[in-house]
């Protein structure tokens, strides 16, 4: 999992591998008391989000 800071916001990226993945972390973010706004599928990480 790679955590992106943007602004005041963030931005996550992660490899999921079935639905029930999707809403175990959703779940688990609202519990933390997180608002979740989208959720995308992309096939690979833009440019920003590799690590250096």
């Amino acid at each position: 999992m790679l955590v992106v800071p943007v602004g005041d916001e963030m931005i996550v990226f992660g490899t999921l591998t079935d639905q029930g993945s999707i809403s175990r972390i959703l779940r688990a973010l609202e519990a933390l008391g997180m608002r979740v706004d989208s959720v995308h599928r992309v096939r690979e990480l833009p440019q920003y989000a590799t690590i250096r």
